[in-house]
């Protein structure tokens, strides 16, 4: 956790990367960035098209020295290798796990859904209760399954819900931060080869 935070810390005093911060911006592109946090994103940072945000992560660290910049990506593959290795345990793992024990609480809960049995002798012979007490007796029946439906809801399936709702948005984000490291590394990897040619270009002509 400390050396976290220290090239976190490294990191962000060398070149200015913050990783929450990029990551919001790279989320509005996707347009996977909740309404509460867009205000987050300064205006001239809101891009539209990848492009647009390509043409900005060059602009920043074109500057940059080139064995600084190595380094960088070396970072950022670590922490690629780290969200892909999440999103792997997400599918593999947690998914099927979800699923059976959604499947497992319910399940049982519904089978029990039944009204008591009665023996021959106590069952109720609609014909001879008059025609109100029949209705009567039909609403309640409704009511009591409704009733039981409601207590069904209450205390399985919404917790079960919110559960389901918050591990897919957690598998989605994580998926999504994997694919942000992707993308940056590509773009750091570009601007890491342009300086290579120009670094052999300019060494070419010294020894000419």
């Amino acid at each position: 956790m400390k050396n976290k935070k220290y090239y976190k810390r490294y990191w962000k005093r060398i070149f200015g990367y913050e990783y929450k911060s990029e990551y919001r911006i790279y989320k509005f592109l996707c347009g996977e960035l909740k309404w509460r946090e867009k205000r987050k994103v300064p205006v001239d940072k809101r891009f539209k098209t990848y492009s647009e945000w390509e043409v900005y992560l060059k602009l920043f660290y074109k500057s940059k020295e080139l064995c600084e910049l190595k380094e960088f990506y070396r970072y950022l593959n670590c922490l690629k290798r780290v969200a892909y290795t999440s999103n792997n345990f997400y599918n593999a793992f947690l998914m099927p796990f979800v699923v059976a024990l959604m499947a497992g609480s319910i399940a049982p809960k519904i089978l029990e859904l039944k009204l008591p049995n009665m023996n021959y002798e106590e069952k109720i012979d609609l014909a001879q209760i008059p025609w109100v007490q029949q209705m009567t007796f039909l609403v309640l029946i409704v009511i009591l399954v409704i009733v039981i439906f409601i207590l069904l809801l209450i205390m399985i399936v919404l917790p079960l819900t919110f559960f389901i709702i918050s591990f897919f948005n957690g598998a989605s984000d994580n998926k999504l931060e994997a694919d942000f490291y992707e993308d940056y590394m590509e773009i750091i990897n570009e601007i890491i080869e342009e300086k290579e040619r120009k670094s052999k270009a300019f060494n070419r002509e010294n020894d000419t």
